[in-house]
C-alpha cells in the first residue's frame, strides 16, 4: 500500500488495490495510509473477509464515487489479526458505518460501531468435529458473537435494528447445535437495555454432500423457529440456491473506460471474490 503514500486524494475517489502479495519474510502489512483519511471519512458500508493468509476489504461511502477495495495475500497467516486490531484505531473511522458485512473477524470490533443499523454475518457452529476446525482463530462462533452483542458497557452496536445470520454450509454436515440459546439470550438482553433487534433473517442449509439433508434441514428449522417470537420481523431462508449473506459488488466499481488505461490479462483482472477457494457467497 506504499504506492498511496504521499498522495492527496479527494473524498470522491475510488481506490482499488487487487491481488496484492506480501512475502513471508516481510514485516507486518502496512496500515492504510493517512492519505486516504479524507476519502475514508465518509464511509458508511464495509464488507470484510479474512481466511488464513488472505484479506478482502471493501469500504464505500454515500457518494457513488467514494470507496476503497483491498484484496491481498500475506504468507504469514498470523499477521492479519494484528493488522485488524488497529483497523478502527488508526485506519478506518468505523463509528460512521451503518452497514457491515463480515465473514471472519474480531467480534470485539462491534463495540465501536455506534451508528451500525444493518449487520450481515457468516457463522460457524460452536461445536465442530476436530478434523473440521479451521486454522484461522478469527472464525466467529455463535457464543462469542452473541456475548459481545449482549454486553451493556460499552453497548455494542446500539443502533442495530437488522441482523442477518448465515451458517457456513461446508460446516453443516451433522446434527450441529446452532447456538440458538445464545441468540435467545442476546435478543432478550438487548431488548431489556432498550436496544432491540427488530428484524432477524436466518439461514442454515446442510452441506451439499451431507447425508439425509432433508432431515438435517428439519432439525435446523426446529431449532431456529422459536426465535420468531423475539423479534418484530423474522425470516428463515431455506432456499439452497440463495445466500442471505452474499457479498455483492456495487455498480460503482464498473467504471466506464477503465480498460482503456489499465489493460491486464483475464487471470489478473480484479474480481470481487477472495483469493481462497471458499467463494460461493461472493458475486460480481
Amino acid at each position: 500500500m506504499g504506492v498511496l503514500d504521499g498522495l492527496s486524494l479527494p473524498p470522491r475517489t475510488l481506490v482499488r488495490l487487487d491481488n496484492l502479495y506480501i512475502p513471508f519474510n516481510s514485516e507486518y502489512p502496512a496500515p492504510i495510509p493517512r492519505s486516504l483519511n479524507e476519502l475514508l471519512g465518509g464511509i458508511t458500508t464495509m464488507q470484510l473477509a479474512v481466511d488464513k493468509e488472505m484479506l478482502f476489504l471493501v469500504v464505500e461511502g454515500e457518494s457513488p464515487e467514494s470507496g476503497l477495495w483491498l484484496r491481498v495475500r500475506h504468507e504469514a497467516n498470523t499477521f492479519w489479526s494484528h493488522w485488524l486490531s488497529g483497523l478502527h484505531v488508526i485506519m478506518v473511522p468505523l463509528g460512521n458505518l451503518t452497514s457491515l458485512h463480515i465473514d471472519l473477524y474480531d467480534p470485539f470490533v462491534l463495540t465501536v460501531l455506534s451508528q451500525l443499523s444493518d449487520l450481515f454475518v457468516l457463522l460457524e457452529p460452536d461445536k465442530v468435529a476436530e478434523e473440521r476446525v479451521r486454522i484461522n482463530a478469527l472464525v466467529p462462533r455463535v457464543a462469542t458473537f452473541c456475548s459481545v452483542l449482549s454486553q451493556s458497557q460499552p453497548m455494542a452496536c446500539p443502533s442495530l435494528r437488522s441482523l442477518v445470520l448465515e451458517w457456513r454450509r461446508d460446516t453443516l454436515t451433522y446434527l450441529e447445535d446452532l447456538g440458538v440459546p445464545d441468540i435467545f439470550a442476546m435478543l432478550s438482553s438487548r431488548a431489556s437495555f432498550g436496544h432491540p433487534i427488530r428484524r432477524l433473517v436466518i439461514q442454515a442449509i446442510p452441506a451439499s454432500g451431507a447425508e439425509s439433508g432433508s432431515t438435517l434441514q428439519s432439525h435446523f428449522s426446529e431449532q431456529l423457529s422459536p426465535l420468531a417470537g423475539h423479534v418484530e420481523e423474522f425470516e428463515e431462508c431455506v432456499d439452497g440456491d440463495a445466500h442471505v449473506c452474499a457479498f455483492k459488488m456495487q455498480e460503482m466499481w464498473n467504471v466506464t473506460g477503465a480498460e482503456d488505461y489499465w489493460c491486464v490479462n483475464e487471470r489478473q483482472r480484479p474480481r470481487y471474490i477472495p483469493l481462497w477457494s471458499y467463494d460461493y457467497s461472493f458475486t460480481s
